[in-house]
């Protein structure tokens, strides 16, 4: 198993600690335009062409043979006139990475400081990297992704402990919460588990991750949702069901006023937008 231990922050990345949603190769042009949030981390090899972002409303320009790392939690309308680029999709799986990153600026870039054995296997990224069954390969692509994450980890000011004592309390919350928020459990029922205090336990949770309880069961549940939307063929309910919601219209309600987008509007944008090249599977393959 892949691993990067980080001494300064006592944080051990492994591949187990991020979901790698989706990876491509795209040729974009002035169709690629439309406007986040999207509900995952991204990492952009430009190959040719410039785009422009705008990432927590401050606009960008992006450069060809940069790499850049954002979060699309905080990307606002994007755009270009043509552009080359391989990406992949990430989210993290833990609390605490999860909260390094809300931490970290949410735009990074890199021209000429990434090795060139990185470079090597950036220009080669598309979405069969995701199948790639052999060893070598995947330890590659997740040394990759893991050198990305202490990059941008590192410049987060205020180093922190996870083991420390004052995340202790929060735990076995944390646990509950990663594994039953499909469901949205009520803030009474999430502080029951840490034997604390509703109240206190929202306060003391908001301080350590930076968004609440629900915000941060709700940013895990429309991520699923925008994963299966995106590459599966499921049907909208079916995506619903699968993530908790037993009404198809409370779903919908809930992902527009998420995303700005309904559910079927954010798949035939995603389907426009990063068409799949003959070449590599098509949606859905994965499944």
């Amino acid at each position: 198993m892949a691993l990067l231990t980080i001494p300064m922050y006592n944080l051990t990345i492994m591949a187990t600690d991020y979901e790698l949603l989706d990876a491509g190769d795209t040729l974009c042009s002035r169709e690629w335009n439309g406007h986040g949030p999207y509900a995952c981390y991204m990492i952009y090899y430009l190959q040719a062409g410039r785009s422009r972002l705008q990432i927590a409303g401050r606009d960008h320009r992006l450069q060809p043979g940069r790499v850049y790392f954002f979060s699309g939690y905080h990307l606002g309308r994007y755009g270009c006139d043509s552009m080359r680029v391989r990406w992949l999709h990430l989210n993290p799986t833990n609390f605490t990475l999860t909260r390094a990153l809300n931490q970290a600026a949410p735009l990074h870039s890199w021209a000429n400081d990434l090795p060139n054995y990185w470079r090597d296997l950036l220009e080669n990224i598309d979405r069969r990297i995701l199948t790639q069954s052999a060893p070598p390969a995947q330890l590659r692509l997740h040394a990759f992704i893991q050198d990305i994450l202490a990059r941008v980890i590192a410049g987060v000011d205020q180093p922190f402990d996870p083991a420390g004592d004052t995340h202790q309390p929060l735990a076995p919350a944390i646990a509950y919460m990663d594994r039953h928020y499909q469901q949205c459990p009520s803030l009474e029922t999430v502080a029951r588990a840490a034997g604390l205090a509703p109240n206190y336990f929202h306060h003391l949770f908001r301080r350590h991750a930076g968004l609440s309880p629900y915000r941060y069961m709700l940013n895990k549940r429309m991520s699923l949702a925008q994963h299966l939307l995106l590459t599966t063929d499921l049907p909208i309910k079916a995506v619903a069901q699968q993530t908790g919601y037993p009404c198809p219209f409370h779903f919908a309600k809930t992902f527009r006023r998420y995303f700005g987008q309904s559910p079927s509007q954010r798949r035939t944008h995603w389907d426009q937008t990063f068409p799949t090249r003959p070449d590599q599977p098509r949606r859905g393959a994965r499944m």
